[in-house]
């Protein structure tokens, strides 16, 4: 009788340890790892930039992976190994692989290995950018998981990554505006013209601001961003967006200068904190012109500057010949003198 208990209680322990047991997982990548399909960037930096994000010519990443199971072993491989897929390019290396044995708080076991890519002259100057692919994996040493292999594109623990140049945005002015340009204005007639931002690197994403100083004048108005695809993307460029400008400028207005000027960003802060923004606004300055004075809208006699102001004589329109009489007006100031003869109306 007490070998039978003894034999039963032997089986139900070893039952027991068999269902407290950790179950063998397959690894996984930390948290923080840059996602399946994600991009990293080499700054192609000018020495007036800013680099407020440290980036530079060349860029190194660390990936690591955890596993549950503190007996396995971990090794991570990429592409560009031997025999593991191809290379996106000569400058690519892959140091430091960890010692994967080594459990973490007596549970897991973690390793890490570093990608370091330096891009070519044609790579960097390449737009719009063509990525370079590593395709990277993890596998355990555990037989239980089917030993997951370095080029088995179908399990979770595979990412691609996409290596790419990035550059700031650059900006342009249509619609017969030019940076740096003036264009020559008429009170009572529109301008418009359109701002159109560029940009290399087509997982980013574009803003177009109008600068404070020297903000818009009165009475002008900017439309709403407008992404460019398809036939309207410019040529030679992966992303592109646009805002419309438009100001029709009134009488108090004439006989002056005013400026406008914009820039853009992108969305990656890669290369600079919170994007980067176009190396130099684009500004155009629009001269609105002084119209000549009428009398109703026909023609001007005369006008002439002297005696401390403005003066003009305009006649009566050409139809009633000979003209009854001459308006004369004089003042100090040009606009106040329009003013007079606009509003002032013949009546036979």
């Amino acid at each position: 009788m007490a070998t039978r208990i003894l034999t039963c209680l032997a089986v139900i322990l070893t039952s027991s340890y068999y269902v407290s047991a950790v179950p063998n997982v397959s690894p996984t990548w930390v948290d923080g790892t840059i996602a399946d399909g994600g991009y990293l960037g080499v700054c192609k930096y000018e020495a007036s930039d800013p680099q407020t994000a440290g980036g530079g010519s060349s860029l190194t990443y660390t990936f690591e992976a955890e596993d549950e199971n503190s007996g396995d072993g971990l090794v991570i491989h990429f592409s560009t190994d031997s025999g593991a897929g191809t290379s996106p390019s000569a400058a690519t290396t892959v140091t430091g692989q960890s010692d994967a044995n080594n459990a973490v708080d007596g549970v897991k076991v973690s390793a890490t290995r570093e990608l370091t890519w330096t891009p070519t002259t044609a790579e960097r100057d390449a737009c719009p950018q063509v990525a370079s692919t590593v395709e990277v994996y993890v596998d355990d040493n555990s037989g239980a998981n089917g030993n997951v292999e370095a080029a088995d594109p179908t399990e979770s623990e595979h990412l691609t990554v996409n290596l790419v140049t990035r550059t700031p945005p650059t900006l342009t002015l249509e619609g017969g505006a030019t940076a740096g340009g003036t264009i020559e204005a008429q009170v009572d007639c529109e301008v418009s013209f359109s701002v159109v931002a560029t940009d290399c690197n087509e997982d980013e994403t574009l803003t177009i601001y109008v600068l404070e100083d020297p903000g818009l004048p009165n009475g002008a108005s900017v439309g709403s961003l407008v992404t460019l695809t398809g036939g309207d993307l410019p040529s030679g460029v992966a992303i592109a967006a646009k805002r419309d400008f438009s100001w029709t400028p009134i009488r108090n207005q004439a006989g002056r200068t005013y400026s406008v000027c914009f820039t853009s960003r992108d969305d990656s802060s890669e290369c600079e904190e919170g994007g980067w923004y176009a190396r130099s606004p684009a500004c155009v300055s629009i001269h609105v012109g002084e119209p000549d004075l009428y009398w109703s809208g026909e023609r001007v006699l005369r006008r002439w500057e002297g005696g401390g102001g403005h003066s003009a004589c305009l006649s009566p329109p050409p139809l009633l010949s000979p003209p009854l009489f001459l308006l004369c007006v004089h003042h100090t100031s040009h606009s106040h003198l329009l003013l007079l003869a606009h509003h002032f109306q013949y009546h036979p």
